[in-house]
């Protein structure tokens, strides 16, 4: 399910996951989310994917390989839409999980993180917090405040070389070019120009 949210000068494509928690259906599923996400606004993907995106962080026994087809599957379509694990990202090595069971075979708890948001970069600095909070199956926060804005550390460094490069430079025309005939698509000149960006 996906709906668009808009906040003044911003729309935002939210899209709410219950994934499945069997490997063929996950694989279905995964492929299946592709008609919900926007090329025109930003995203905000969260919920229960049913799948860790790092077996050394995000699992705590259990086989670490479980699912690793469906974990290929969720991270190819990651990177596909270049969004971002916004958690992660600002808690790089932190150990949380949302989920708790039992192993069948020596009755050990098993521990996952296999709920979290999934945003587009251009929101990420809006993002004020994206928080755990405890639940018979934990419940992901996330707050956005668009008068502020979150500043990660170090700074940009804008590789100049690029400019010299004529591959580089080919792509960039290519872009504009069909980027130019999507303005008709945007009720608003400047969110068409904002999304360029």
């Amino acid at each position: 399910m996906n709906v668009l949210l808009d906040l003044d000068e911003h729309t935002i494509n939210i899209v709410n996951v219950y994934a499945p928690n069997m490997d063929t259906q996950q694989r279905i599923f995964f492929f299946s989310l592709e008609q919900f996400i926007s090329n025109d606004y930003d995203n905000i993907i969260g919920g229960d994917f049913n799948c860790i995106l790092n077996t050394r962080l995000d699992k705590l026994r259990g086989d670490p390989n479980a699912r690793e087809t469906d974990t290929f599957f969720l991270n190819t379509f990651i990177a596909h839409y270049q969004l971002h694990y916004i958690r992660r990202e600002r808690h790089k090595d932190e150990r949380n999980y949302t989920w708790t069971g039992r192993n069948t075979s020596d009755k050990s708890f098993i521990r996952t993180r296999i709920d979290f948001f999934l945003t587009s970069r251009s929101i990420n600095q809006f993002i004020t917090s994206a928080e755990i909070k405890p639940y018979a199956h934990d419940c992901i926060c996330m707050t956005l405040d668009f008068d502020k804005i979150q500043h990660g550390t170090g700074f940009w460094h804008f590789n100049n070389e690029l400019l010299t490069d004529a591959l580089f430079q080919e792509e960039i025309k290519q872009f504009w070019t069909g980027w130019q005939e999507k303005l008709t698509d945007f009720p608003d000149p400047l969110k068409w120009w904002e999304k360029a960006r």
